[in-house]
């Protein structure tokens, strides 16, 4: 008896002591097979498959429940599906669990911005680029969510950091390029040259180098941007008003007025489109296509309405306004000699802008052809009081004597 008592001691002692080893090794195994899966999500994220990352993390969720990486990875997934609100729901259990994991502030910070709550995502960014400062893509979305508050300064400071820290990756150039536009358009053609060089290839970057060509007056570069631009999208229509306008000042009418009789066709009712296609118009001397297109649509209550006759947005565009619709149909009344009515409509042009050197310039031309020789004169020379450069204006006088 004692034996076997001896005995059945010994196997429990050898069994209690095989346990804990024996629970260890199911818990590795357990912890590779979630880390393994983890990474296979990762793979799938970064391939595109967000459906297929989704099914395979969220079955971890109930017993990974302190686990900010799945929940970050699940937020990005989610993001990606378009299910926001359970996005941000992960996304904000990460932070809970680990709240200085930049590449969470980043991410979410960057689902913030394509859902338009860029306060949100400043403070995500700035966060991002607190807890990592040796990220550029940190200081990149940084800088974007900065220049969308008008801080145009501090965002040309984070992505002169992101462009430092990386000087490979095209974004940061292209973005430095368009932080100076419109200020330094000298150094922001330096920084897309920069950018096309390291193969800055969207059809956003040809549009905004082929905007920012424009205002250098190399219409003939922009236009080559903007035709690329439409081949990489040609359903988007900004880029094909860009090409236009870039024709237009190039002064090539005929290659403008097919691309803006597409677009006034496909959106009729947005003004600017219209106001352009009647301006190509006007200058080809198609003076009854042009009073055809204006007459009738400045007469509309919509129209009328409507300061800028359409209400045409498109980032970097130029937006025509009615005071341009009643000087182009002003100067087609006179094309065909109408000079009455080519009067009145110059008249509305300059109720809504009175110091208009244009407007000013072709009530000139109007009134010396109507013979008031002197009232002419004297609009001239007011146009040479706002701009005392005003070539026009100056020729005009020499050619009636001043």
């Amino acid at each position: 008896m004692r034996l076997i008592y001896a005995l059945f001691i010994l196997a429990l002692m050898v069994c209690s002591g095989c346990a804990p080893s024996h629970v260890a090794g199911r818990d590795y195994t357990r912890a590779s097979e979630i880390n393994a899966r983890k990474g296979r999500a990762h793979t799938l994220i970064e391939g595109g498959h967000y459906q297929e990352a989704i099914d395979l993390l969220t079955p971890l969720r109930e017993h990974q429940v302190k686990d900010s990486q799945l929940y970050s990875m699940l937020g990005e997934a989610l993001w990606k599906v378009g299910a926001y609100d359970q996005a941000v729901s992960n996304f904000e259990s990460s932070i809970r669990l680990n709240y200085s994991d930049s590449h969470t502030h980043l991410t979410f910070g960057e689902m913030l911005m394509e859902m338009g709550k860029v306060g949100r995502a400043l403070t995500e960014f700035e966060l991002a680029v607190s807890f990592d400062e040796k990220e550029p893509l940190a200081h990149y979305n940084y800088g974007l969510a900065l220049y969308e508050f008008g801080r145009k300064d501090e965002a040309l400071s984070q992505w002169g950091m992101a462009r430092r820290l990386d000087v490979r990756d095209a974004r940061y150039a292209e973005a430095l390029g368009i932080g100076h536009g419109g200020t330094d358009d000298v150094k922001a053609l330096e920084y897309f040259e920069e950018a096309l060089q390291l193969g800055a290839n969207t059809p956003v970057f040809h549009n905004n180098f082929g905007l920012l060509l424009t205002r250098l007056q190399e219409y003939a570069r922009a236009r080559t941007h903007f035709e690329t631009a439409v081949g990489a999208d040609p359903h988007d229509p900004r880029y094909r008003f860009n090409l236009a306008v870039a024709a237009l000042k190039a002064k090539d009418f005929r290659a403008a007025i097919p691309l803006l009789e597409v677009l006034h066709r496909d959106s009729p009712d947005d003004g600017t489109y219209r106001i352009y296609l009647a301006r190509a118009c006007y200058e080809e001397r198609r003076f009854a296509e042009t009073i055809e297109l204006l007459e009738g649509w400045l007469q509309t209550p919509g129209a009328v309405g409507n300061p800028t006759a359409g209400g045409h947005k498109s980032a970097g565009a130029p937006v025509a306004g009615l005071n341009d619709a009643y000087d182009v149909l002003a100067m087609s009344f006179r094309g065909i000699g109408q000079l009455d009515k080519a009067t009145v409509y110059i008249g509305k042009a300059l109720e809504i802008q009175p110091a208009s050197p244009i407007h000013l310039n072709n009530y000139g031309v109007i009134l010396a052809e109507n013979g008031r020789i002197e009232e002419a004169k004297a609009q001239w020379q007011k146009v040479l009081r706002i701009e005392p450069d005003n070539a026009v204006a100056k020729q005009n006088l020499s050619a009636f004597g001043k």
